[in-house]
């Protein structure tokens, strides 16, 4: 019984920060294929696919 609560207040404490943290912002990095390092790697790609 003892573990279970322990475990239990354990756990509500751990998810209290979330609360109180900043919102999360989730971006996207656009690579352009124009870029010379952006042919490169693709170029690299198509070597290791084969």
């Amino acid at each position: 019984m003892f573990k279970k609560t322990l475990g239990a207040v354990a756990l509500a404490l751990a998810f209290s920060g979330f609360a109180s943290a900043e919102e999360v912002k989730i971006g996207f990095l656009v690579k352009q294929a124009e870029e010379p390092w952006f042919q490169t790697e693709w170029a690299f790609a198509e070597k290791a696919g084969k």
